[in-house]
């Protein structure tokens, strides 16, 4: 093989680093972004049910003091 041919296989060489340095980046980028998503829909699920939970209840007993019914408050 000559010089020139050296150079060029070089060159290919180069750019195929480059390109799977590329590929990984986007890679990476691609993993945050799903792990930021999952992460603010469980946030937002966790509000959700926090929500429900700190509603005020309303209850009515019966005269020997068991719950008959209850129902949230608005």
């Amino acid at each position: 093989m000559k010089y020139g041919e050296y150079r060029f296989l070089d060159k290919k060489l180069i750019e195929f680093k480059r390109t799977i340095k590329e590929m990984v980046s986007m890679k990476k980028l691609v993993i945050l972004i799903i792990l930021i998503l999952t992460a603010i829909s469980c946030s937002y699920m966790e509000g959700g049910e926090r929500l429900i939970r700190e509603r005020g209840r309303r209850c009515r007993y019966n005269y020997k003091g068991e719950v008959q019914h209850c129902e949230f408050i608005n």
